[in-house]
């Protein structure tokens, strides 16, 4: 159940990121704005929103797999 809301938090986050405004900028931001997260919450969010982008177009001819 938390790796569902971790992924919701990820999915928000690139959702609501305007691409023209530094991702270190927009972060804390949205931190101030959903005082919920706790500090792991933050740091699993951080992680994996810095991993996303910077993986960048790596994967982009990667076929998905379908389970």
């Amino acid at each position: 159940m938390k790796a569902i809301n971790q992924l919701k938090t990820f999915q928000r986050i690139l959702g609501e990121y305007p691409a023209e405004t530094p991702l270190g900028k927009f972060l804390p931001g949205f931190y101030r704005q959903n005082k919920q997260m706790g500090s792991s919450d933050r740091r699993v969010a951080n992680r994996l929103v810095y991993n996303y982008f910077r993986l960048g177009k790596a994967l982009w001819n990667t076929p998905r797999r379908t389970a």
